[in-house]
């Protein structure tokens, strides 16, 4: 599942449209050519997902379910590299159109046999449409790096694992747009379960501003999901943020479905969102399309 993060949207990608591919697609998407660009990754996926058919696995801590049960685990013991593609519409009171690439590794240390630290960082890269009359160029740049860094135990009691420790807010933003430009730190705490194909599990963090300007933040961010034993899930989750300083609620949630598949000997995971804002301030979107590719590293 991807990452929690207020602020996300996507590069769109893809070729010049035909008519044909066009004419089911809202016009607000149609001039990203979406239609014309998501047909080919359709394709795509589907091929990749034929061609591990039957496929033997060195053991089970390497076939398409377990990768993708250790993949919802927030504090997991894997070396994954997901990309995630994110285009949302609406955005502010202008309903502009926002577009992120965010790059978010996590790195998991042992410490001894009992114990390890998982490290999970946002890089983003950012455009947004101006806000202003059609034709004028828009903004891009990089947004605010986030990284949190986990304590957790190398076991499972009961189908529980939990993850404590910090997350940190540097101020990377190119523009006051992408990010809050301020550093900002505070607790965070993961918490997951599972048992069989069910994954449960929701991701706390209070940000408290270090310097002059103000921010006080909190993440509220449960999620679950079901996955089958073909490597195919299905997953709802909503991101819950609580600005104390506007005394506002952005509500973002997300439904889909996600597959990990093998090309050759290397397992990724592909997985497509919808996503939507119930609750949201004065410059946040309505609604979005997530595209996240995972890479990840077998061990």
């Amino acid at each position: 599942m991807a990452e929690a993060n207020p602020r996300l949207a996507v590069f769109a990608c893809g070729n010049e449209g035909g008519a044909g591919d066009i004419a089911i697609i809202p016009d607000e998407v149609n001039r990203y050519n979406i239609g014309k660009r998501c047909w080919p990754l359709l394709f795509f996926l589907t091929g990749v997902a034929g061609s591990v058919l039957g496929q033997e696995y060195a053991d089970s801590l390497h076939s398409p379910h377990a990768l993708a049960m250790r993949l919802r685990n927030k504090v997991p013991d894997l070396v994954t590299l997901p990309l995630e593609n994110d285009l949302q519409f609406g955005v502010g009171p202008a309903s502009a159109t926002s577009n992120t690439l965010n790059f978010q590794p996590v790195i998991p240390f042992p410490i001894g046999k009992s114990w390890r630290i998982v490290t999970r960082t946002i890089i983003p890269l950012e455009y947004e449409d101006p806000a202003g009359e059609k034709g004028a160029p828009g903004k891009s740049g990089v947004g605010d790096i986030n990284t949190s860094w986990f304590l957790s135990p190398g076991y499972a009691s009961n189908e529980w694992k939990w993850g404590m420790g910090v997350v940190l807010n540097i101020p990377s933003s190119s523009d006051t747009l992408f990010g809050y430009g301020r550093w900002a730190a505070g607790p965070t705490l993961a918490v997951v379960k599972q048992k069989g194909g069910l994954s449960y599990d929701v991701l706390l963090n209070h940000q408290w501003s270090l310097g002059s300007r103000k921010v006080s933040a909190t993440l509220v961010d449960p999620s679950v999901s079901y996955t089958w034993m073909s490597g195919f899930s299905l997953d709802a989750e909503a991101q819950c943020t609580y600005d104390w300083e506007a005394s506002q609620w952005t509500v973002m949630t997300r439904l889909g479905g996600g597959h990990v598949v093998y090309l050759g000997p290397f397992p990724i995971s592909l997985e497509l969102d919808g996503l939507a804002y119930p609750a949201r301030g004065p410059a946040d979107p309505h609604w979005g399309i997530a595209v996240v590719f995972t890479f990840i590293q077998r061990k």
